[in-house]
């Protein structure tokens, strides 16, 4: 399938302007600093931003998928520990909204089969996670947002 002529000529600009834009930056703008290390080595994480603090959750780990749930302070430069999710999962969807943390689907094993409908709900004013309704069908490896006070799922297997 062939872009239209237009679409194509305005990726190209947009590419070049992102291009022109990062050479105009001062050095320091675009320096990367090391922070504190994660409490638990894992890959595959989400992650998302609630009134300044990052949530990590699950992910791949040594073994298996992980139900590790961590939270930075980027001000602090810390980590902390926080109730793990109910399962271990990795390639899942995470979003915030009305200041809670939902996280959806992904994958239980290593097998990469998509089996997992649940929605979970973490209040960090109690530390406690609370299962919410199932997903219509299992989905892995998705985005999930909040637009508007609504969640969207969207894309994955």
């Amino acid at each position: 399938m062939r872009l239209p002529v237009i679409l194509v000529d305005w990726c190209r600009a947009l590419v070049i302007a992102g291009a022109l834009a990062a050479s105009a930056m001062p050095a320091a703008a675009a320096d990367w600093i090391t922070g504190a290390a994660m409490p638990t080595a894992r890959s595959e994480i989400v992650a998302v931003n609630l009134d300044g603090t990052i949530y990590v959750a699950g992910g791949i780990a040594p073994g298996g998928a992980a139900a590790a749930f961590e939270a930075y302070d980027p001000r602090a430069n810390t980590w902390r520990e926080l109730a793990p999710l109910p399962m271990g999962v990795h390639h899942m969807g995470m979003a915030a909204a009305a200041g809670k943390i939902y996280v959806s689907g992904g994958y239980r094993t290593l097998e990469f089969r998509a089996d997992v409908r649940t929605l979970w709900e973490y209040d960090p004013g109690t530390d406690a996670w609370q299962r919410k309704a199932l997903m219509p069908q299992p989905r892995a490896a998705h985005k999930m947002v909040n637009v508007g006070g609504k969640l969207y799922v969207v894309g994955g297997v």
